[in-house]
């Protein structure tokens, strides 16, 4: 992971970035946190949120994903377009999570998806 974000933020390659990160995943299909650290280097570098979805669910599937990649499929579900796919997770996500500030957040997402007005960090 370490050597991915030097790649992609310090060299500028963000292609090998990825690469490596995807190289990663193949040898350890398991681990939840390459497809997440892929899909964050696709949204805050690429700003494909189409790609950057396809990894966070992938690792939101994976045994013992931390729960940050649910939300970060939610999140950027959104912003790839996908509304009512965006609204069903984070309702789940509402009905799921342990953590009441995490329950909140998502009952206003889901308002706020529904009402249109949903913006999000870093939306134009």
């Amino acid at each position: 992971v370490f050597g991915s974000l030097i790649m992609a933020q310090d060299l500028g390659h963000l292609d090998q970035g990825i690469a490596f990160l995807e190289k990663g995943a193949k040898n350890n299909p398991t681990d939840w946190w390459l497809p997440f650290e892929t899909g964050f280097l696709e949204y805050v570098y690429e700003r494909d949120y189409a790609k950057a979805l396809a990894h966070f669910e992938e690792a939101s599937r994976l045994p013992g994903a931390g729960p940050q990649a649910r939300r970060f499929a939610a999140f950027v579900a959104a912003k790839a377009g996908y509304v009512e796919t965006s609204i069903a997770m984070w309702e789940e996500i509402e009905r799921t999570s342990d953590n009441r500030y995490i329950r909140e957040l998502a009952e206003r997402y889901v308002a706020e998806l529904k009402a249109g007005t949903f913006r999000g960090v870093g939306t134009k």
